[in-house]
């Protein structure tokens, strides 16, 4: 295979496994956080860094994901969003597009 594809498949399983984790958060959050780090190590294997949407939705400290309101809280301060993890309580903060 040539690193496109690598890069194409490795990038459709990132997703996949994204989806999966925000499903089973409710039930199993720490089989969520396994989804994140098998999509971290993924990306890493076919050197494809994760797209800045789904990057947002991970804790930079504790990779659990960010669902708004029930692992996260959000404040929104100056053109920045900052969500703040419940688990460990490290703040992500974002820009806000104009």
């Amino acid at each position: 295979m040539t690193r496109k594809k690598d890069k194409k498949i490795g990038l459709e399983r990132i997703e996949i496994l994204f989806e999966e984790a925000e499903k089973t958060w409710d039930e199993e959050p720490e089989l969520s956080k396994r989804y994140i780090l098998l999509a971290k190590r993924i990306g890493q294997k076919t050197e494809t860094p994760l797209p800045k949407k789904l990057q947002d939705k991970v804790c930079e400290n504790c990779n659990q994901i960010l669902i708004n309101s029930k692992s996260c809280k959000i404040r929104i301060k100056k053109q920045k969003i900052q969500k703040i993890c419940r688990e460990c309580g490290h703040k992500n903060t974002a820009h806000l597009e104009k």
